[in-house]
Formats: structure tokens, C-alpha cells, sequence
């Protein structure tokens, strides 16, 4: 009759009938405290149930719960059932006033320690793309790449297969350019984009010169033709053939593709490491200085793979649709900053090995962060934590208007999961 009785409130469970739930956490609440009033800070103007819901989310992944819309309605505060806040995390991915370009600001606020030790602003561009459930999901991102990952800013969710436009590259990178540009403090500190073949466009690289005075770093295809002095076309391939493993050849002010008129560099490069030559179109004149802006562009391959399997598994989610897609890439932004932010810190107070020089660290600062607040959240006591998180916070905004100690603790609710 027990075992019974188990069954029958299992099955309950299962269809929604009686909500699950969790022990209560301070420490969970006291962290979507602070998440909310940052976010109301220097975040978008929401309704306050859904400012309340994004920091609860947060709060979520922050406890290395997978992007799932299953695990996400969970973990959700409250007596509803699962099957109203499985509802409810849809309302919210589908909230039509949540897009990407209204978070970057605070992502900015949030990544100001991690920018100001920066030398130069890198940007990596990329997509990415699965099917699920015979629908395409295809992902274009921008980010700032720091210590060998690039961390979002703004993406866009494409519903088709294939690659994307220069007016699609644009409408990511402006809000992008132009929320960098309005920040008194980066002022004088450049700012480059490093893209793959994809996005090899001299209009593109024009594009960034002239409206944003923003450096480049692209490839370019095989197939593209470049124009060298004395009006002589030719098509790249054929100077690829001529340069052997080990060496370059650097070609100044010329001109790639039949219709442009604009004049840049181009270097093709066979490096000892590279199984082929790869040829890259950017604005400095500098060969070494090139190649080592390239190798920025793989940071965004690790932050793909974070995104979609090893942490948050975006790609194992049921969720298809591009706009729901696109506001679930918003949380999962701000987790994955606030995760670098103390992974970084871990680093640099000595309390994780740093990277061997030369080697990749055996553990990325975003998963060292994300497994800090996971453990902290559920095993320390909450005056622990309270410290924990005041300290936290407060290392990013003693650099801003914003402080804290100023403001009464955030509520502890009595809730249960």
C-alpha cells in the first residue's frame, strides 16, 4: 500500500499536480537581492515581477542548473504547481520587451574590473547552429574575449540554416560599438573585431573603420581576388601556392574583390601550428601583430561549447523557437560574466593555479566561478555568504556610481521550493 501511495504521488509530481520542492535557501534569496538591484540599476526599466524572475533565473544557473525550461521552472520560489512556472519561464521567454541589445550596459558594468586590465577591447564574431526537434537553431554572437574566452554582449537567433549578411554582421555589432563608445573610461582604449571566413567583407571592415574608427581582423576565402598595384587581379589561391610552411607574404594597401574600392592589408600566413595557410585581411600593418589578433578568434569556440554542453546545455533544451532562444541567451549571459568575474578574482588572489605559461588552464575561469558560487550557495551558512556576496559585488561597483553600503540588505524571504 506504500509503495503504492509513492507511486501515485510520484506520478503527481510528474504531471504537475503537486509542485516539487526544494529545502529553503537564504542564501539563494539573499543572491537574487543583489542580482535585482543591480539589474535595476543599470539594467532595462521591467515590471518588477519581471525583474524579480530574470534574478531568479540567474540565480539558477548560477547553481550549475542546466538552460532547460524544465530544470529552470524547478527551481523556481513558490506553492505552483510545476506545470504554472513551467508556464510562467515561458511568458518570460517569449516577453516581446526582453531583447539582447537592452542587457549590454550592465553586462559592461559587470565586466568593467575584467575591461580595465585590458591593453585592447577585442571582439569576436561567430555563429554557431543545431537542429532540434527538425527545427534550425542558428546563433550569431558577439563578445569580449578575455583570458581565452569570449564572454556575450549581443547575439542574434536565426530560425534558417546557412550564413548570415553584412546587414545581419551590423545590426549585431552597432549596439555593441556604441554602448563602448559612450563609456567615458574606455575612451582611449582601442577596439578591434576578429571574425572567421564568414564575415571576410572588405565592406565590412569599412564599415567598422570609417563609422566607429574600430580595427579589423578577418579572413578571407581562397576564392576571394585581390587587387595588387598596377591594376593587376588576382585571385588569392594562386598566392597561397607560393608560400611554403613557415613563412608569409604580406601584401600593403591593396585592394580585395572585383567591386571594392577599399584599400587594406592582407597577410598570408602558414604557421609551424596550422595544417594549411590561412589568409587574413585587417587594418594594421604589422604581420606578427595580425596573427596574434587572430588567435583571439578561437575564444569564442569555448564560450560555444559552455553554451551548449558543458555547463548551461542550451543544445539539449526542447526549446526552439528563435525569440524564446534569444531571451534565454540573456540569463545565461549574465551568469556566465558573473562566473568569469570570480573565477578571474580566484585567480588573481591566488586561491586557483593560474594557467602554466605557454598552456591552457586545466579548468576555465568560467567553470572555476560557477562551481564557487554552486558550492557557496548551498553549503555555506548565510552570514558566510552575506560577506561572500557583499565582497563580491562590491569589487565591482567601487568603480562606479553605484555603491551598496548605502542600501538595506535584501530581504530574505521564507519561501518554499
Amino acid at each position: 500500500m506504500t509503495k503504492l501511495l509513492n507511486l501515485c504521488i510520484i506520478i503527481r509530481i510528474i504531471n504537475g499536480i503537486i509542485p516539487k520542492r526544494r529545502t529553503i535557501m537564504p542564501n539563494f534569496e539573499y543572491l537574487v537581492g543583489y542580482l535585482r538591484m543591480t539589474f535595476e540599476a543599470y539594467g532595462p526599466k521591467l515590471s518588477k515581477p519581471v525583474g524579480y524572475l530574470l534574478a531568479v533565473i540567474v540565480a539558477i544557473l548560477l547553481e550549475k542548473t542546466k538552460a532547460h525550461l524544465s530544470e529552470i521552472a524547478d527551481g523556481l520560489p513558490g506553492e505552483a504547481s510545476t506545470a504554472g512556472k513551467r508556464q510562467r519561464v515561458r511568458r518570460f521567454l517569449s516577453n516581446k520587451k526582453l531583447s539582447p541589445e537592452l542587457f549590454i550596459n550592465v553586462l559592461l558594468v559587470l565586466l568593467k574590473p575584467l575591461i580595465l586590465s585590458l591593453p585592447v577591447i577585442v571582439l569576436s564574431m561567430d555563429r554557431t547552429s543545431w537542429v532540434k526537434r527538425k527545427k534550425v537553431v542558428n546563433i550569431l554572437l558577439v563578445g569580449i574575449v578575455f583570458k581565452g574566452r569570449t564572454i556575450p554582449l549581443n547575439w542574434l537567433v536565426l530560425d534558417r540554416k546557412g550564413n548570415t549578411s553584412t546587414q545581419q554582421w551590423k545590426q549585431l555589432l552597432k549596439p555593441v560599438l556604441e554602448a563602448l563608445s559612450k563609456l567615458p573610461w574606455l575612451r582611449f582604449v582601442p577596439i578591434k573585431v576578429v571574425a572567421d571566413r564568414e564575415f571576410a567583407s572588405p565592406k565590412l571592415g569599412g564599415w567598422l573603420k570609417k563609422n566607429f574608427g574600430v580595427s579589423y581582423c578577418l579572413r578571407l576565402k581562397r576564392s576571394e581576388y585581390v587587387l595588387l598595384p598596377g591594376r593587376r587581379l588576382i585571385r588569392l589561391g594562386q598566392l597561397v601556392s607560393s608560400v611554403k610552411k613557415g613563412d608569409y607574404l604580406f601584401l600593403k594597401d591593396v585592394i580585395v574583390t572585383k567591386q571594392s574600392t577599399f584599400s587594406t592589408n592582407v597577410l598570408i600566413s602558414w604557421g609551424l601550428d596550422y595544417d594549411e595557410a590561412i589568409i587574413i585581411m585587417a587594418d594594421s600593418y604589422s604581420p606578427e601583430e595580425i596573427v596574434e589578433d587572430y588567435a583571439d578568434r578561437f575564444c569564442i569556440e569555448p564560450m560555444f561549447r559552455d553554451h551548449k554542453s558543458n555547463a548551461f546545455d542550451i543544445e539539449g533544451t526542447r526549446v526552439t523557437d528563435p525569440k524564446r532562444i534569444e531571451t534565454l541567451l540573456i540569463p545565461i549571459a549574465l551568469a556566465y560574466a558573473l562566473s568569469v568575474l570570480e573565477g578571474n578574482y580566484q585567480e588573481e588572489a591566488g586561491l586557483a593555479p593560474k594557467a602554466p605559461k605557454g598552456k591552457p588552464r586545466l579548468v576555465s575561469l568560467f567553470l572555476s566561478g560557477l562551481r564557487t558560487f554552486k558550492h557557496r550557495i548551498h553549503r555555506w551558512d548565510i552570514s558566510r555568504f552575506q560577506l561572500f556576496i557583499k565582497e563580491f559585488f562590491s569589487r565591482i561597483f567601487r568603480m562606479t556610481s553605484l555603491y551598496f553600503s548605502w542600501l538595506p540588505p535584501p530581504v530574505i524571504k521564507s519561501v518554499s521550493y
